[in-house]
Parts: C-alpha cells; structure tokens; sequence
C-alpha cells in the first residue's frame, strides 16, 4: 500500500529531512506557556523550507504535563502568535508570527486532549506530531498541502473522526473518513471510527492500509464501481464480511491478513488474481467461492486458514496456485464443475486436496 509509491516516498523523505533539520531547542513561548520554534538550519540560521514570520507550533516545554494542560480536552493552535518570553536570550520580541507547521510530539503532556482545532496557515505535520496522545479528532484546513495518513493509525487506536475544510483543493471527508476531493480515492479509516462504513458509490480506489488494524469497524459496504484495492487495506482488522465488487481484479498482498473475525466474504466474477498472503490466518473463514474469473492463487494466500472446509471452484480450468497457497489448510473439501474433477487432480496443489 504505497500510493503513488515513487511521489509518495519522495513527500515523507521531504518531511523527515526538514524536522530533522529543525533544531532541538524553543525560541519562545506565548502567554499560555506554548512555545515555538523558527525554521532555522543548525549551521547557518537560515530559514528553512518557510518564510519570514513564521514558526513551527512545538507543543509544551520538555513535553511536561502542566496543570494547565492536563485536563485540557480540546485545544486551538492559534494562527498567529506573540512571543510571552524568548527562550534564549533576555532580548523582547515584538513582532507576531504566522504558525504554518506542527512540530514533533507537539501534543504530548496533555493527557485529556480529545480534539485538536488547526488554523488555516498551517501547511504540514510531522509525521511525529500525534504520536501517543489520546486525541480523538482533528481538521485538516485548506492550506494543508499533504496530508499523512499514518498520523490517523498505530497511536493507541485512539483516531475516530477526520475532518477537511470545504475549500481543500486535495482532500475532502465523509462521516470522519479522508478522501480525495473528488472523493473517488479513500485514503484512510481513523483507526478507531466506530460503527459500520458505506463508501460512497464514487469511490474507485481503497488506499493501502485505509482499515488496517481497525478495531471497531466491523463492516464495509464496498461500492459497485470500486476499481482497485490497495497492499494490505483491511489486514489485522476487526470486518467479520465482506463483498468485493467484480471491477476489484487483484486482491493484493496481505489484503485481508490476519482478519480472524473474518467469517464471511463474496467474491464476485470479475477478480482474476488472489495475491500473496491475501487471507492468511483468517481463521474465522469456513468456506469461499472462488468465481471463474479467478486465474491465480498467490503464495500463502490461504496459509492458516485452518477453520476452512470447503473451497468451491467455480472455473473448469484449474486456477494457478502457489505451492504454499493453501499451507496449514487441513481436512478442507474441494468442489470443482462437473467434468473438470480429473483437471483438478492433476493440477500442482490442487491435486494435493483428492488425497
């Protein structure tokens, strides 16, 4: 799941090397005891990737809970701000500056932030800014120019709700989801969205990792129209079904992996490839159709399925399968088309299920 995998790597490298390069130290505080950080390189001091008059919000000082802060549950990071005490010098600062960044664990030491309000200014996040914080919403303004998804997942599944100002020219939400602004790519599921989702019938592509480990979603409603399904998008989540739409041709790698809840899926004609580890340890998961249309298996693509007793085939001619694509797969029932039995006995792997 690498969208647009070249740009993609290129936009996250870009981000690391610029808060890798911000110094470790505040330049100053506000009145509340928020403190902010210049776009400065270490050597030099000059500028980096911003403006004059602009400042990285860099959350609290040592990142220590103060009595202010700690039963804070919603907090506005403001769109300008004035310097309350400069952190490095006696000198006064009268100037006010534009806040156009979140800077790394920003929002540490505030242990009952449940919603962070961004202003329109800011243009990016660290990709570390949200880590173990217990927020549950957030808005992505339209000055925004990338958003990473992974700030929504892997913090303690605590992420439920998204929301992007109208006048994004990129993304755009529905009911706490991120989508592309002509919402026919879904980028991502807050890890902890509650209750069923129903994608909207535009929606072409399911982004790589858009539901993995989601713990409380456990249904989505795919559209008939969906095109493409990215590395891993459901993997180590909470779905107990699932229909995949015949526009879907490849499921890829680790699709559905490790979904032991997993207990129901509908394949319609039209997917062609089950890729690589695409149902490992779905262990929930009895049986499966397999539709014609189905020409390979991938490796593992099965493996620890060990709950599956019947397969059903639906194509005469035995489908390609990976030695390994039904590994740890025992006692399990094949059915094949009338008159194509001796065809499946001679297949490699599949022959494996006559014995």
């Amino acid at each position: 799941m690498k969208r647009t995998i070249t740009l993609f790597g290129v936009a996250v490298l870009s981000v690391l090397l610029l808060w890798a390069r911000v110094p470790d130290y505040p330049d100053f505080c506000d009145a509340k005891g928020l403190y902010y950080k210049f776009y400065r390189d270490d050597v030099s001091g000059h500028l980096l990737d911003g403006h004059d008059g602009e400042v990285v919000f860099w959350g609290l000082f040592d990142r220590d809970p103060q009595e202010s802060f700690t039963k804070l549950k919603k907090l506005v990071v403001p769109a300008k701000v004035k310097p309350a005490r400069n952190m490095g010098g006696d000198y006064e600062d009268p100037k006010t500056y534009r806040v156009t960044a979140i800077g790394d664990h920003a929002f540490q030491g505030m242990p009952a932030l449940e919603e962070i309000v961004l202003p329109e200014g800011i243009t990016r996040i660290s990709p570390f800014a949200m880590s173990n914080i217990p927020a549950k919403r957030i808005n992505i303004p339209a000055s925004m120019r990338h958003v990473y998804t992974g700030l929504f997942v892997g913090y303690d599944d605590k992420w439920e709700a998204v929301t992007v100002s109208p006048n994004h020219k990129r993304y755009s939400a529905v009911n706490g989801l991120l989508y592309s602004k002509k919402k026919d790519t879904l980028w991502v599921c807050p890890q902890a969205h509650p209750g069923a989702v129903t994608l909207p019938a535009t929606v072409k592509v399911v982004n790589e990792k858009a539901f993995a480990d989601s713990k409380k979603v456990t249904q989505v409603q795919l559209p008939a129209g969906l095109q493409k399904l990215g590395d891993k998008v459901f993997n180590s989540s909470s779905i107990t079904k699932v229909n995949i739409p015949g526009g879907v041709k490849v499921l890829p790698v680790s699709t559905f992996a490790f979904c032991k809840n997993l207990s129901q899926v509908t394949i319609a004609n039209g997917l062609t490839q089950i890729g690589e580890e695409a149902f490992m340890y779905c262990t929930a998961m009895k049986s499966i159709t397999l539709p014609a249309s189905v020409k390979k298996i991938g490796k593992e693509a099965f493996y620890g399925c060990r709950s599956l007793k019947d397969i059903y085939c639906q194509s005469a001619v035995p489908p390609a399968a990976d030695i390994d694509a039904f590994k740890d797969v025992k006692d399990c029932r094949l059915h094949v088309p009338a008159g194509s039995e001796a065809a499946y006995r001679k297949a490699p792997r599949w022959q494996a299920f006559f014995k």
